[in-house]
């Protein structure tokens, strides 16, 4: 057990310095971008990513059943030859996936280019090509899922991360030259994109076929997909419904609003999830694997103290970091992009939609002990309910605030399925823990609160928008040391029987 929680802290810590970078990155060269290409230009790039999220589904499933596949290897004996064939047979399937994904976003873009957008200095032709452009990259992106959610399901976390690390390095520096060198900025900007993810591609091959082995030997045998297609027909319809709902918000805005406006929310929503991916994903990516190999050999002890560890160690970091970008975002913006009228129209979308992600977040890790459980039914049925409720709700409040209403739709969602959703999860799963998860969850959110409460009233008379994030941050060091020491004290007055935090 020692070894293995030392793997996992590794994985942890990589997978931290991945989304650490990656969020470092973006939020440093963003500003560079926006300059280059304009506004309109973010906004194109915006609304295609939204658009297109949900050719993400040709994936059927299979890169989360073959990860789920490789952690149980890890507890059940499986012959080397049946994971060789059926990472080739999944690379096989994958390959007419690809195929199929650039012939559908090339329809899609003649679409979305001609009858959707309303473009203000761009051509139609313009925003056609730069749509052609993101297909490619787009495919690529996800024929590359087989081989990092087969590297995910090993456990190779360190190998993968590394990966990751060193071509966003070479993707956000290479863009900078590439920008500099061009005066088709916009265009050129999108080719060394589609070249850095092919590079990517052909690294993460590499290592995986490495680690599996039998790279010449291996065949493609279909039959080995069988086994879990219902598993992998589920996960594509959550992902579905998921994708359909999680983008909704951005196609209906781009259909009511005009591109300027748009920029605005997707330039909100795209930021506030790269905030939150450095806080999430780690533990996203661990606890899928972990919460698999566990229920498999049927440890509950330990699977109910890592669930509830990863639980609070998720809440511990993104409560008080929402809360604090919720309630300092224009002067965030404001430093950050140094452009004062783009800061004033984005920072209401941001703070929205920064509370919002509070409680998506705090669903993760159940969904993800649901996922290792092959319990799909619940998420099934939320999804659902969540696109009605956009349909419905969503253009109405539009027509109210603007790209403001959008992020209120969301905001009212995800508080009331965040407590509703995980209350059902431990009917089935780990019955009899969701007041223990309350216990350790809910202290956190009024601690934040009074104190960001505090850190607005000392930033009150302070006029630099600097001075103020250097005052806010001290809070948010304090706020983050407080919380988990609470933590501490948390444990020892529920019902868990292991100590959580060591």
């Amino acid at each position: 057990m020692t070894s293995y929680l030392s793997r996992q802290n590794l994985g942890l810590l990589s997978n931290f310095c991945f989304y650490f970078l990656n969020t470092f990155l973006s939020i440093a060269f963003t500003p560079i971008y926006l300059s280059q290409i304009g506004n309109e230009g973010y906004g194109v790039i915006g609304f295609f990513n939204s658009a297109t999220a949900m050719l993400s589904l040709l994936d059927f499933g299979i890169p989360v059943a073959i990860s789920r596949e490789f952690a149980k290897s890890s507890l059940i004996a499986v012959e080397r030859t049946r994971k060789e064939n059926l990472l080739r047979t999944a690379e096989v399937v994958f390959l007419f996936i690809f195929l199929a994904s650039l012939l559908i976003s090339y329809f899609t873009s003649i679409f979305f280019a001609n009858f959707w957008v309303t473009p203000k200095d761009l051509t139609v032709d313009q925003i056609m090509v730069c749509f052609l452009l993101m297909s490619i990259s787009f495919s690529l992106q996800l024929f590359g899922t087989i081989y990092s959610s087969s590297l995910l399901g090993l456990s190779e976390h360190l190998a993968l991360n590394s990966i990751l690390i060193i071509h966003l390095i070479f993707r956000h520096v290479g863009s900078l030259v590439v920008l500099a060198a061009s005066d088709q900025k916009l265009y050129s900007f999108l080719a060394w994109q589609i070249l850095i993810v092919a590079l990517q591609n052909f690294t993460l091959s590499f290592f995986t076929w490495r680690k599996v082995g039998g790279f010449f030997s291996s065949r493609v045998e279909l039959s080995l997909l069988k086994p879990f297609h219902r598993f992998s027909s589920g996960v594509f319809i959550v992902t579905f419904l998921n994708l359909l709902g999680m983008n909704l918000d951005k196609l209906l805005v781009g259909k009511i609003v005009d591109l300027e406006s748009l920029s605005y929310y997707t330039f909100s929503a795209g930021i506030i999830s790269l905030i939150f991916n450095i806080l999430v994903s780690p533990f996203y990516n661990v606890s899928y694997p972990t919460f698999s190999s566990l229920s498999t050999s049927g440890d509950h002890k330990n699977l109910c103290k890592e669930y509830h560890g990863f639980c609070q160690k998720v809440a511990l970091l993104v409560i008080p970091v929402g809360i604090f970008v919720s309630t300092f975002s224009e002067d965030l913006l404001i430093v950050w992009l140094r452009n004062n009228s783009f800061a004033e129209n984005a920072s209401p979308i941001l703070s929205v939609l920064s509370i919002t992600w509070i409680f998506l977040s705090l669903k993760v890790i159940p969904y993800r002990l649901r996922l290792a459980y092959g319990w799909i039914r619940l998420d099934v049925i939320e999804n659902l309910f969540f696109i009605l409720y956009l349909i419905i709700i969503l253009p109405l409040l539009i027509s109210y605030y603007g790209s403001l209403g959008a992020a209120y739709s969301l905001l009212i969602f995800g508080f009331i399925s965040c407590f509703f959703t995980v209350f059902l999860t431990h009917t089935k799963i780990l019955k009899g823990e969701y007041k223990n998860w309350l216990i350790l969850i809910i202290p956190f959110f009024l601690i934040s609160v009074i104190i960001f409460f505090l850190s607005k009233l000392a930033c009150s008379s302070v006029e630099s928008p600097l001075t103020k994030i250097g005052i806010a941050f001290i809070f948010l060091v304090f706020n983050i040391i407080l919380l988990f020491t609470l933590a501490k004290s948390l444990k020892k007055n529920v019902n868990l029987l292991p100590r959580l935090w060591r």
